[in-house]
C-alpha cells in the first residue's frame, strides 16, 4: 500500500499533467465516495488511553486510575454522495463510522474509601452523518479539485463492561453534538471515465485524511 504522502504526491503529478479539458462535476452528475482516514479522536485515545503509563483522574469528584490499558480499532470510514447543482457546485451527504475498543485495569475508591481494581471492556463506536456542499475549481479532464463544508451530527454507541459501575472516562468524550467541518482541499482522480481515486485534508470530524475510490455516474 502506498504512504499517504506517496499517494498525495502522485495524484498531484498526473492531476497537474492533465490540461486538456474540464473534469469538475456537472449539472446531474452524481458521485459516490468511499474513504478511510484518520481522525483525531481517534488518535487520542489511542495514545491517553493505550499509554503504558499509570493515568490518574478525577471525574465527577470520584478518584481513580487506569493502568494495564490496550485499544485497538480501525480508521474512520466515510460513505459520501454528491450531486452536481453546476460545473462549479454540488450538494450531498455522508455517514461515517469508527470503533475503538480494548481494557484496562480501573482503580476507584469504594464507598467506604477502599481501594477497589477491576478489568473494564469496553467497545465504542463513533459514528456521523449530515450534508455537504463542494466548490470545484481546476481544469483537467482526469482530476476533480474541490473545497467545501459538512454540518452534521455526532453520536457514540458503547458497550461498557464493568461490574462497579464507577467506571465513567468516556462520559465526556461520548456526548452527542451538532459538528461543522472544512474540507480545505480534495481531489479525484479518474484514471476512467466513471471510476477513480480520492483525497481529502479536512478540519474537523469526521477525519482529517480520507483516502479512498470514487464511482462517478453522468
Amino acid at each position: 500500500m502506498l504512504k499517504p504522502i506517496h499517494y498525495i504526491a502522485l495524484v498531484a503529478c498526473i492531476s497537474l499533467q492533465s490540461v486538456r479539458a474540464n473534469a469538475q462535476t456537472s449539472l446531474g452528475e452524481k458521485v459516490i465516495t468511499a474513504d478511510a482516514g484518520l481522525s483525531l479522536v481517534g488518535g487520542a485515545m489511542d495514545v491517553i488511553i493505550g499509554s503504558d503509563e499509570e493515568i490518574d483522574l478525577d471525574t465527577n469528584n470520584n478518584f481513580f486510575e487506569i493502568n494495564n490499558s490496550t485499544i485497538s480499532g480501525g480508521r474512520a470510514l466515510v460513505l459520501s454522495f454528491d450531486y452536481g447543482l453546476s460545473d462549479r457546485w454540488s450538494i450531498g451527504g455522508f455517514v461515517s463510522t469508527q470503533r475503538r475498543h480494548g481494557s484496562t485495569d480501573f482503580t476507584y475508591q469504594n464507598t467506604d474509601s477502599q481501594l477497589m481494581t477491576e478489568q473494564v471492556d469496553f467497545n465504542l463506536r463513533r459514528n456521523t452523518f449530515g450534508f455537504t456542499t463542494k466548490i470545484h475549481y481546476g481544469k483537467s479532464p482526469r482530476a476533480d479539485l474541490y473545497s467545501g463544508a459538512r454540518m452534521g451530527v455526532l453520536f457514540w454507541n458503547k458497550t461498557i463492561e464493568s461490574t462497579s459501575g464507577q467506571f465513567d472516562v468516556f462520559d465526556n468524550l461520548l456526548q452527542t453534538r451538532p459538528i461543522f467541518s472544512l474540507t480545505v482541499f480534495g481531489v479525484r482522480f479518474y484514471p476512467t471515465e466513471q471510476i477513480g481515486l480520492n483525497f481529502e485534508l479536512n478540519l474537523g470530524a469526521p477525519n482529517i485524511i480520507g483516502l479512498g475510490a470514487v464511482v462517478r455516474i453522468p
